[in-house]
C-alpha cells in the first residue's frame, strides 16, 4: 500500500435566487452523490454534450468548475440552461447542495465544498496559474468520501489531475473525456497519465455510464448507510491470492475494510452484484486484476505536504542528525509513491546544509512497491500544478521548467535512489538516520504493525529519528523510541535493538532500480564464474612471478597496484589523493619524477641503477624501470613504475646510473621551467577568467532576472489565455444566438407587407423592408443616406421635419397620407428605442388602408337604411318591453328554454323560488332544477312540445339551489316561430302542497 500517496458576484439575475431552493441554506442535505465536473478551454461544448444526455432527476448534485476569466461577467448560466432540464444556477457562499441541480463557480473565486454545502474565497490576486479545479476536488474528497465523482473535461494544462487522486483515495469515482474528442486535450491528459480514470470516453457516453454507477446496488446500500459487501473469508482469499498470483504482493494482512471499499468500488463500476461473479470476472480478466490492484495501491502526496510537519524536522531533526558528525548521512522513505516525500526532504536537507554552510553526503533511499509509480518518480517530471505546493523561490531554485511541468534539477534528483521494495518481506536498509512512514500503517492490520516496527527499529541508527505523521503511532515500541514531536509523531531512536528474525527473507540489501534493466536475484552466468576464476588466477600470478610495480595514467595519478608495494607507497593522514608524489616515501620522489618526466618527453622506457634508501638505519639499494604504455585507439597514456632491489642485468642496454645530485638538479630545473610556464599561462589565464567572469556574472544576472520575469509572464499569459478562450467559447454560443434572431428579423422584415423604415439619430437610412421601396424610392446602396436626399411615392411634404420633432420630443406622429398609386397610406413616426432605454434614432412605418376606408364608405352608405329600420326596431323593442315587463312581473315562475333544454329566460318569481340568480340560471340546462330521479319525464314533455303536442298541466317534484325538493303545478307552452315551427317552451311553475305532487 502506497503512502503519501475582491468582490464575490451574486447569482445571475435571470436565474432562480439560491434563497429559493427547497432547503435553507442552515439545514443539512440528506447524503446524495456529487459530481465535480471540471473545464477549461473548449469546456462549453463538452458540457452541453454532457447534460443534454443527463436526465434531469438523476438525484445528484453537479458542480462545475471553470476557468474563468475575473474581469468578465460569465455567460454560462444562461447557455447551460438551454441544454438541461436541471436547476443551473451561480453558486454562492454557504448554498446547501441540493440534488438535480448544476452549479456554476463564479468569476474570481474559488470554490470549496464543507459540510454538504459550498463556501467561497475572493482569488488571489497574484502572478501563479490558478488551479480552481485542483482545490474543489481535495475538498470535495474530504466532504463526501466515495459518494464524490470527479469529471475532467476538455482544457490546456494540469488543473484537476492532483484533485482525482484526493477522490480516488476517498473511495469515488473519476471519469475523462478522451483525448480524441477533446478540443483541448491538456487536462484530459495528463488526467489518464495518473491512471486513475475509471472511464476515458466522449462526454456523450458518460450520463450513462455515471447513472449505471449511481444505481448499482452496492452504491445505493452505501446512500443508505448500510453495508454493501459481507466479509466472505473465501472469497477474499480468492481475490488475495489472484492478486499475489499476477503482481506478487500479498495483501492478507492489509486491513479487510479498506480491501473491501476497493472492492466494492470495482463491482459497481464493473456493474457486478457479488463477490462470486467478481471472483470468476477477475479468473477471466486479467486488466481487473491490474485496476484493483492500483485502486489498492493510491496513495495522496504531494510535495511538503504538511508544512508544519517540514518544519519540526528541521528545528529538531536536523540540528541533531548533523550533530553526529557522521560522512553521510542516510535517510529512508518507504511507500514514497510518486516521489514527492523523497524530493521535498532533498530539498529540505539542501536548504540547511546551505544555511549551516556544512556540505555533507547525504543518500536518500525511496522505496515502494508500485513499479509505476517508482518509474515516475526517477524521472522527477510534475505537472505545473505543484506551483501551489512549492513556493515560487524553490520552484526557481530547485526546479526545470518544462513544456509540460517542473522537472527536479539533477543535484537534487542525485540525491535520491529509488528502489522497488516491499516492506513486508524484504529486509530493511541499516544505518538510518532519518526514516519517513506516513500514512502507511493505518493500512496494515496489527500483527503486521508490529513486524514493521521491529524493521524500522532495525534500520535506524542508534541516535536516528523516525517520522510517521499525525495519524499513526508506534504501538507496542514506546520503550524504544523517546517521542520528540507529539502533533507529528517524530520519535528519537533509544539505540536498544531487539534480535531481529530475517528467516525467509532475502538478505541482499535492494538495489536502486535501472529502467529496462530488472534486476534477477539468484542468477549467475557460466561465463561470469570463469571470468572470476581467471581472474583470481591473474592475480595470484603477478603477485608470485611480477616485481611490486604500480601503473600511473597521464597525470601522475595512480590507477593500479601489483604486488606488494608497502616498501615504497604509503598513505599519509588526511585526505587522500591518488597523485603517486604523495603516496610515494620522499626518497623516492625525485627518482619517480624525474623518470616520468623523461619517459613523457621521449616516450621511451627507463631504467635508474642504483637508487639508494635507507630503511631503519639499513642502507637499500633499487633499480627503477618506467616504461610507457598506450591503451587501443586514441585512449590516455600509462607508465608501469617497476621496483626491484639488487642489480640490474648486464645485458640491460637503457640501464642508467641514478646520480642521485645531478637528477636533482635537472628536476630542480624542470619544475622552475614549468612553473615559470605555468605562472606566465596562469597569470593570463587569470587576467581572461577575471574578464570573462565579469562578464558572465553581469549576463547571467541579467539572464536570471529576464527568465524570471519571462517565467511570470508565461505563467500569467498561460493562465489568461485559459480564460480568454473560456469566455470566446460563451461568446461564440451568444453571436450564434444573435445570428439566429438577427435571420428572424431579416426575414421577418422581408416578408411583411407593411413598409418599414428605420433612421439613426442623423435621420440617415439604417435598414427599410421590401415593402417600404414602393412609397419610398429606395435602392439597397441608398443605406447611410440621409432621409432628405431621398424622394418619395406619397403626398406628404413634411416628413423629414416630423421625424426631427419625433427624435427631438420624442412624442410619436400619426398621419394619413395618399399615394402616387391611389392607395391611401397610414404614416406612424415613433422613437427607436434600445433595451438600455436609449434613443438611437426613428422608425417610419407605412399602412396600405385603403380597404379600410373602402369600407368605411360602405358603412356610411349603409348607415342610412339602418336609420330608417331604427323606428321600427324602436317600435318593436317597445313592445318586447312590455311583453318583459308583464312575464317579470308574473306572481309565478316563468322560464324559457329551448328544445334542448337550455334555459333562455328567468323571471324574478323564478329567482325567488328555486333560489339562482339569472346570471347563474341562463345558459345551464333545466335538468338541474328537477331531481334526479324526475329528470326523464323533463326529456320526455320537451320532446312532445317539439312534436307539436299539447301537454297538458301537471304537477311534479322541483329542486332548489340549496337542494331541497317541492311540490310546483307546471303549465307547458309552445313558443312558435313566424314559419310556424316550434323552437321552444315556457315553463310557468307555482308551488304547491306536497299532497299534490304525489
Amino acid at each position: 500500500m502506497s503512502s503519501d500517496k475582491s468582490d464575490i458576484p451574486a447569482g445571475n439575475p435571470q436565474q432562480p435566487a439560491l434563497d429559493d431552493a427547497p432547503e435553507p441554506a442552515e439545514a443539512q442535505p440528506a447524503p446524495h452523490f456529487i459530481i465535480g465536473i471540471g473545464a477549461s478551454a473548449g469546456g462549453f461544448e463538452a458540457l452541453e454534450q454532457f447534460f443534454s444526455a443527463m436526465p434531469g432527476d438523476c438525484g445528484a448534485s453537479f458542480v462545475v468548475v471553470q476557468h474563468l476569466s475575473p474581469d468578465h461577467k460569465s455567460l454560462m448560466v444562461e447557455l447551460l440552461s438551454k441544454h438541461t432540464p436541471m436547476r443551473v444556477c451561480q453558486a454562492e457562499e454557504n448554498v446547501p447542495l441540493v440534488p438535480n441541480t448544476i452549479y456554476l463557480i463564479p468569476p474570481k473565486a474559488v470554490m470549496t465544498a464543507a459540510s454538504g454545502h459550498l463556501h467561497l474565497a475572493a482569488r488571489e490576486d497574484r502572478p501563479v496559474p490558478n488551479y480552481p479545479i485542483d482545490v474543489f476536488f481535495n475538498s470535495l474528497a474530504e466532504n463526501s468520501g466515495d459518494k464524490a465523482v470527479a469529471i475532467i473535461l476538455s482544457g490546456t494544462g494540469s488543473d484537476g489531475s492532483r484533485g482525482i487522486r484526493a477522490i480516488k483515495q476517498e473511495g469515488g469515482m473519476v471519469m475523462v473525456q478522451d483525448v480524441d474528442s477533446a478540443k483541448f486535450d491538456g487536462m484530459p491528459r495528463n488526467a489518464i497519465a495518473t491512471g486513475l480514470a475509471d472511464f476515458i470516453m466522449p462526454p456523450s457516453r458518460m450520463p450513462e455510464e455515471l447513472l449505471n454507477y449511481l444505481r448499482h446496488p452496492v452504491v445505493q446500500d452505501s446512500l443508505r448507510a448500510q453495508t454493501g459487501l459481507r466479509e466472505d473469508d473465501d472469497r477474499l482469499n480468492q481475490i488475495y491470492l489472484a492478486l499475489k498470483q499476477q503482481t506478487g504482493v500479498d495483501f492478507t494482512l492489509y486491513k479487510q475494510s479498506t480491501v473491501l471499499r476497493r472492492v466494492e468500488r470495482r463491482l459497481s463500476i464493473n456493474h457486478i452484484t457479488g463477490l462470486s461473479d467478481y471472483v470468476a470476472f477477475l479468473n477471466q480478466t486479467p486488466e481487473e486484476i491490474t485496476a484493483l490492484y492500483n485502486d489498492l495501491l493510491i496513495g495522496v502526496t504531494n510535495f511538503f505536504r504538511d508544512p508544519e510537519a517540514f518544519a519540526a524536522l528541521t528545528t529538531r531533526v536536523l540540528p541533531e542528525i548533523f550533530k553526529e558528525r557522521r560522512s553521510t548521512i542516510r535517510i529512508w522513505t518507504t511507500g514514497c509513491s510518486t516521489g514527492e516525500e523523497p524530493y521535498s526532504l532533498a530539498i529540505l536537507m539542501r536548504e540547511y546544509m546551505e544555511a549551516a554552510g556544512e556540505i555533507r553526503d547525504v543518500k536518500i533511499f525511496a522505496t515502494d512497491i508500485d513499479k509505476n509509480a517508482l518509474e515516475f518518480a526517477s524521472n522527477g517530471l510534475y505537472p505545473e500544478n505543484i506551483a501551489t505546493d512549492v513556493s515560487r523561490e524553490r520552484l526557481q531554485k530547485f526546479f526545470m521548467h518544462r513544456d509540460d511541468g517542473y522537472q527536479i534539477i539533477k543535484p537534487i534528483r542525485e540525491m535520491v535512489i529509488f528502489a522497488a521494495h516491499n516492506i513486508i518481506k524484504d529486509p530493511p536498509f541499516n544505518k538510518i538516520d532519518l526514516l519517513s512512514c506516513r500514512n502507511l500503517l493505518i493500512y496494515l492490520q496489527p500483527v503486521l504493525q508490529q513486524k514493521v516496527m521491529a524493521f524500522f527499529n532495525f534500520a535506524l541508527n542508534e541516535n536516528g529519528f523516525l517520522f510517521l505523521g499525525s495519524s499513526e503511532t508506534v504501538g507496542g515500541f514506546a520503550n524504544y523510541f523517546n517521542l520528540s514531536d507529539p502533533k507529528w509523531k517524530i520519535y528519537h531512536s533509544q539505540g536498544k535493538h531487539i534480535p531481529l528474525d530475517l528467516e525467509g527473507f532475502s538478505i541482499t540489501p535492494p538495489q536502486p532500480r535501472i529502467p529496462g534493466k530488472p534486476r534477477l536475484p539468484g542468477l549467475r552466468r557460466r561465463d561470469d564464474l570463469e571470468s572470476q576464476t581467471l581472474e583470481a588466477l591473474f592475480d595470484e600470478l603477478v603477485a608470485r612471478y611480477l616485481p611490486p610495480t604500480v601503473v600511473v595514467d597521464e597525470n601522475h595519478e595512480v590507477v593500479h597496484v601489483m604486488g606488494e608495494v608497502d616498501r615504497y607507497l604509503k598513505l599519509r593522514p588526511g585526505r587522500t589523493s591518488l597523485d603517486v608524489a604523495a603516496l610515494l616515501r620522499q626518497d623516492l620522489v625525485i627518482a619517480v619524477e624525474t623518470g616520468l618526466n623523461k619517459v613523457s618527453r621521449e616516450n621511451t622506457e627507463v631504467l635508474y641503477t642504483d637508487v639508494r634508501l635507507e630503511e631503519d638505519g639499513t642502507p637499500l639499494r633499487l633499480d627503477l624501470s618506467i616504461r610507457p604504455f598506450a591503451t587501443p585507439g586514441s585512449g590516455p597514456r600509462l607508465y608501469a613504475l617497476t621496483f626491484r632491489e639488487g642489480e640490474a642485468p648486464a645485458t640491460e642496454p637503457l640501464a642508467e646510473h641514478f646520480d642521485l645530485d645531478a637528477k636533482a638538479r635537472q628536476r630542480i630545473l624542470d619544475l622552475e621551467h614549468e612553473l615559470q610556464y605555468n605562472k606566465e599561462n596562469l597569470q593570463a589565464t587569470i587576467e581572461e577568467v577575471e574578464t570573462t567572469n565579469e562578464e558572465l556574472q553581469a549576463t547571467n544576472e541579467e539572464l536570471l532576472s529576464a527568465n524570471e520575469e519571462l517565467q511570470s509572464t508565461n505563467e500569467e499569459l498561460q493562465s489568461v489565455n485559459e480564460e480568454l478562450i473560456t469566455v470566446n467559447a460563451e461568446y461564440q454560443n451568444k453571436i450564434q444566438e444573435l445570428t439566429d434572431l438577427n435571420n428572424d428579423v431579416n426575414n421577418l422584415l422581408s416578408s411583411t407587407n407593411i413598409g418599414v423604415l428605420f433612421l439613426d439619430r442623423d435621420l440617415c437610412v439604417r435598414k427599410f423592408t421590401t415593402a417600404a421601396k414602393e412609397e419610398i424610392n429606395l435602392m439597397d446602396f441608398d443605406v447611410g443616406r440621409p432621409l432628405s436626399h431621398i424622394s418619395f411615392n406619397f403626398d406628404f411634404d413634411g416628413l423629414v421635419d416630423a421625424a426631427g420633432r419625433v427624435l427631438k420630443t420624442l412624442t410619436p406622429f400619426e398621419a394619413e397620407v395618399g399615394s402616387a398609386r391611389g392607395r391611401r397610406l397610414f404614416l406612424r413616426i415613433l422613437p427607436y428605442v434600445t433595451v438600455d432605454n436609449v434613443i438611437k434614432g426613428v422608425v417610419l412605418t407605412f399602412v396600405d388602408v385603403t380597404g379600410i376606408k373602402q369600407a368605411e364608405e360602405k358603412v356610411r352608405t349603409l348607415s342610412l337604411a339602418v336609420e330608417e329600420s331604427q323606428t321600427a326596431r324602436t317600435q318593436a323593442d317597445q313592445r318586447c318591453d312590455f311583453l318583459a315587463a308583464v312575464v317579470d312581473s308574473s306572481p309565478d315562475a316563468v322560464v324559457g328554454l329551448d328544445l334542448a333544454g337550455t334555459i333562455i329566460s328567468w323571471n324574478r318569481a323564478a329567482v325567488s323560488l328555486y333560489g339562482y340568480e339569472p346570471a347563474e340560471a341562463l345558459g345551464r340546462n333545466v335538468r338541474m332544477l328537477v331531481p334526479e330521479d324526475a329528470r326523464d319525464q323533463v326529456h320526455d314533455t320537451l320532446a312532445r312540445t317539439g312534436r307539436g303536442e299539447r301537454v297538458p298541466p301537471y304537477t311534479a317534484r322541483r329542486q332548489r339551489r340549496d337542494g331541497s325538493a317541492f311540490a310546483a303545478r307546471l303549465t307547458v307552452t309552445p313558443v312558435v316561430s313566424a314559419a310556424g315551427t316550434v323552437v321552444g317552451a315556457t315553463v310557468t311553475v307555482r308551488e304547491t302542497t306536497p299532497d299534490d305532487a304525489l
